[in-house]
Parts: structure tokens; C-alpha cells; sequence
């Protein structure tokens, strides 16, 4: 039997309610997210309405700067067909967001209250302060340490030549990645198209950046923002 999604319901928070009745039977699948103001994560649990049982099937955790990120998914099994209200509980101490202090005292004044639900206003700014050639977002870039003989490597040219056709390789099969996510109408056409084209703007960031860097950010960079901007890319994005 084939496995059917029911419904789901995103949310921000420590207690989220299921839009429609959950199915005795069902199973019931939780992914929480959560950042730590420290870097010591602590650990989270999940309960519910109907009092069902959960089992934590996958964490992760990863300390960062001055926090500590981690990530879980509990199931569990529907134990009746009733209303349910999941609550994820932590150990830890939670950074700012919906339904903490810190969050709830100052979403107003400074006018990120639900800022999920627009991420263009939020994100438009940074991507934009981003002065980077396109080029170098989309293919990786060692930042010459190859060639800095003896300092990091001691690899031969023919090496390091083998190094970088195989890095360029990863480069290009992760933009054929990005275009297949980007191909709605899931036509192979098309998403030869969209590929095409996302090498073509690489390539051609690459080359205005070695004439001039100047010139390909007034050439490339406009054509990148307004592509980001549009509404196609951001529903891929963020749906």
C-alpha cells in the first residue's frame, strides 16, 4: 500500500494543532528545528492530546558561533480520530522566536512579527549586499590555496589539474540539480533549457569578472536579483 500524505501543518512555536482530526492508525511524524542562545544543545521531547507515545527517530545537533543548532523527527502512532495538539518541549535555552519573551516583546517595534511568511522582505537585503560575482556563488572556489605550493598542498600540477576537473564536475551536476527544482512543469525540455541557461550566465559572469569586476556586476548581478525575485523562484524556494 502506498503511503499518503493526510495533512500537515507548519508552525513556529512549542505547540502546533492539526488542522483537521487526526485517524486512529495514522502515523504522526514531527520535525522540529531549534536554536540555542548557548552552545550546548539541550535535548527535546514531543507529547500530545491524545497522549500518544513518541519516538525520536533522527537528531542532529551543531554548534555555531554562539549558538547551537539542532534538528529532530519524532513519530508516533495516532492512537484515536480526534483533535490533536503536538507540543515540543527542550531542555535548553531557546533563542528568539514565536512565543518566547524576547520575540513577543519586541516583534512589534522592530516589525518581524510571522517574518516567515515574508522572506523577500528579510532576505532581499542580504542576497543583494552579497558583492560576490555570480560565478563564484555557483562554482566553488578555493580562493588560490591550490597554488600556494607547500603552504596547504604539495600536489603536483597534473593533481591539482585532476582536482579541479573534478570539483568543475560537483559544480555542474549540482546546477542541473537546481534546474530540475526549478523545472515546474516537470518537461525535460524545459529543464534542459533551464540548465543551459544557468550555465550560460555563469560562464558569462565568469568572463566579464576576469575583463573587469566592475563590469559584470553592473551586467550580471541585476539579471540574478531580478530572477531571485521572481515569483517562480521564490515558490521553488520557499514552498
Amino acid at each position: 500500500m502506498p503511503v499518503v500524505l493526510v495533512q500537515k501543518k507548519d508552525g513556529v512555536g512549542t505547540n502546533i494543532t492539526f488542522t483537521s482530526n487526526t485517524v486512529a492508525g495514522n502515523l504522526i511524524i514531527v520535525a522540529a528545528v531549534i536554536i540555542d542562545t548557548t552552545t550546548t544543545c539541550g535535548t527535546g521531547s514531543v507529547t500530545d492530546t491524545q497522549s500518544n507515545t513518541y519516538t525520536q527517530v533522527v537528531t542532529a545537533s551543531q554548534a555555531g558561533g554562539s549558538n547551537c543548532f539542532s534538528a529532530w523527527i519524532f513519530w508516533a502512532t495516532s492512537g484515536s480520530s480526534a483533535a490533536d495538539t503536538v507540543t515540543i518541549s527542550y531542555t535548553g535555552t531557546r533563542a528568539g522566536a514565536s512565543g518566547t519573551t524576547l520575540y513577543e516583546e519586541f516583534k512589534e517595534e522592530y516589525g518581524y512579527d510571522k517574518w516567515w511568511l515574508r522572506p523577500e522582505e528579510f532576505m532581499t537585503e542580504v542576497r543583494e549586499s552579497d558583492s560576490r560575482p555570480l560565478f563564484k556563488r555557483f562554482l566553488f572556489d578555493d580562493h588560490g590555496q591550490l597554488e600556494e605550493q607547500g603552504k596547504f598542498f604539495t600536489y603536483s600540477d597534473d593533481v591539482k589539474a585532476k582536482i579541479r576537473e573534478g570539483i568543475r564536475v560537483l559544480d555542474y551536476m549540482i546546477m542541473k540539480k537546481k534546474a530540475k527544482a526549478l523545472n515546474f512543469t516537470n518537461n525535460k525540455i524545459m529543464e534542459k533549457a533551464i540548465y543551459a541557461g544557468m550555465v550560460g550566465i555563469v560562464n558569462a559572469s565568469k568572463f566579464l569578472y576576469h575583463i573587469n569586476p566592475k563590469l559584470e556586476l553592473k551586467v550580471i548581478q541585476p539579471i540574478h536579483y531580478a530572477l531571485r525575485r521572481s515569483r517562480i523562484y521564490r515558490d521553488v524556494q520557499y514552498s
